[in-house]
């Protein structure tokens, strides 16, 4: 189902899942909003919820590895060198807020 905004901006509203995919997840032992917000992402098996929830920072990809990244270290080591500005945006989610306060603090 597609809802609007005010502004007109299109929501994605995902179904729900049904009883017995629940069932499905809860025998795996994933909690039913674990399940339903995973599915709605598209990690759809027993499984990759297990190893999505499991995650360890060891098994995360390298950040230098991210496009370009070496253009953003090199662009944010000379702003330092020159004392320039730098402008940091994020979210206003947790994450988002954490991750905007840690930054600016490092830089």
């Amino acid at each position: 189902m597609e809802l609007a905004s005010q502004t007109k901006t299109p929501w994605d509203v995902y179904d729900i899942l049904s009883d017995a995919q629940f069932q499905q997840y809860s025998q795996a032992g994933i909690e039913a909003i674990h399940a339903q917000l995973l599915h709605n992402r598209g990690i759809i098996t027993p499984e990759a919820m297990r190893s999505f929830l499991a995650a360890r920072y060891d098994q995360t990809p390298d950040p230098l590895t991210l496009i370009d990244m070496s253009k953003v270290l090199e662009r944010i080591q000379r702003a330092l060198a020159q004392q320039e500005h730098i402008t940091v945006y994020g979210d206003y989610d947790a994450d988002g807020v954490t991750s905007s306060a840690l930054l600016t603090r490092a830089l």
